[in-house]
């Protein structure tokens, strides 16, 4: 899970406000993928976060290439091997394993989709506007830092259904999905716990069992 940036980020935003974007975005990665599968009685999965520094992002501003990454989340997929376990759900597993198998994909890819739905939702927060469900597209999602992300998504999305009709009303589902799971309060306090975390440690690489303490501490009292 990786957080893009164009070139262009540089000249739109303050260095402040491109890593405060680049911590919520993997804040929101992070979050879901403890939350969410520990809610839904999924494996814990075990990840790290590595952040540039902003010596390195400072750097990046001279290069003329686009799409390069701020940050990225090492590990934290349920389903290791796409094409393998998708061909064995289909010729091997029974229909309690096939249903565990399809839950596990859903919840890769809300994972996938919760890192630019959070930084998202952290803009319109700032801007003192609303985020709904019905704003939330690709092309939105893209102006997230989500381009490597979005990628998966449509790679596991095509292993779900063929038909355009079909990936087109199962990505919308999962949105909105991702996005009520992400602006729950519960889940919101998390994030926000994280991403102040990753901005003030000032780690370039952060372990997940620092990020399960941190959700821990702040949804404690909820």
């Amino acid at each position: 899970m990786k957080r893009n940036y164009h070139v262009t980020d540089f000249t739109q935003f303050s260095q402040q406000e491109l890593s405060k974007r680049v911590a919520y975005h993997e804040a929101g990665h992070a979050t879901a993928i403890y939350l969410y599968n520990k809610q839904h009685n999924l494996p814990p999965i075990f990840f790290q976060i590595t952040v540039k520094s902003a010596v390195e992002l400072a750097r990046d501003a001279l290069s003329l290439s686009n799409n390069n990454i701020a940050a990225h989340l090492e590990g934290g997929c349920l389903i290791q091997d796409l094409f393998s376990s998708f061909n064995d759900s289909q010729r091997i597993m029974n229909p309690t394993e096939q249903a565990e198998y399809y839950q596990a994909l859903d919840a890769d890819i809300i994972n996938f989709l919760a890192g630019a739905i959070a930084e998202a939702h952290y803009v319109y927060l700032r801007d003192g506007e609303k985020l709904t469900s019905q704003m939330l597209t690709i092309a939105a999602l893209r102006g997230y830092g989500s381009h490597s992300d979005l990628v998966r998504v449509d790679e596991y999305l095509g292993y779900l259904t063929h038909s355009p009709q079909h990936r087109q009303c199962k990505l919308t589902q999962l949105l909105t999905q991702t996005f009520d799971f992400m602006t729950h309060f519960r889940t919101w306090k998390a994030v926000k716990a994280v991403a102040q975390f990753i901005l003030t440690s000032k780690k370039q690489v952060i372990r997940c069992e620092e990020v399960f303490a941190i959700i821990d501490n702040a949804t404690l009292a909820i």
